[in-house]
């Protein structure tokens, strides 16, 4: 991130709750931000910065939002109305015209509570994968001294 001063007041500022979307790439990937920033906060172009209406705030969570937008269904959208030959991206209409799946809250805090519990289960087994070279690695510099 930059530092930098702003020359104009901007109504766009990302605050908790919102969503980040990498408009560029060949990943469009979708970010919760789930904490207040602790500065004022404006998304480079490389993103379109998502808002949940608050009239939509108790039907769907944004969290789960960002979840659906990074499964395959809506990846592969991505991938099929991308433009470009060097660097691929999707314009603002591509990213407006998905079709956003809502099941009840509870269905939605359950998906998120399961990938929650996925992604940390994922970290633990990556810290035990480094664990386990860092140990063969000190084996075998003992051994081989």
């Amino acid at each position: 991130m930059v530092r930098t001063a702003p020359v104009s007041q901007s109504q766009e500022w990302v605050v908790k709750n919102d969503l980040l979307l990498v408009s560029r790439g060949i990943k469009n990937t979708a970010y919760f931000i789930n904490e207040q920033p602790p500065v004022p906060t404006l998304a480079a172009q490389y993103f379109f910065h998502i808002s949940i209406s608050p009239h939509f705030s108790h039907q769907v969570m944004p969290e789960f939002i960002a979840w659906q937008i990074n499964q395959k269904r809506i990846q592969d959208y991505f991938r099929k109305n991308s433009e470009g030959s060097t660097t691929k991206s999707i314009r603002r209409e591509v990213v407006e015209n998905i079709e956003v799946i809502t099941p009840s809250i509870s269905e939605q805090f359950s998906l998120i509570a399961l990938q929650n519990n996925i992604s940390l289960q994922q970290e633990k087994c990556l810290q035990l994968i480094e664990n386990s070279k860092a140990l063969m690695n000190k084996i075998a510099a003992d051994l081989l001294k």
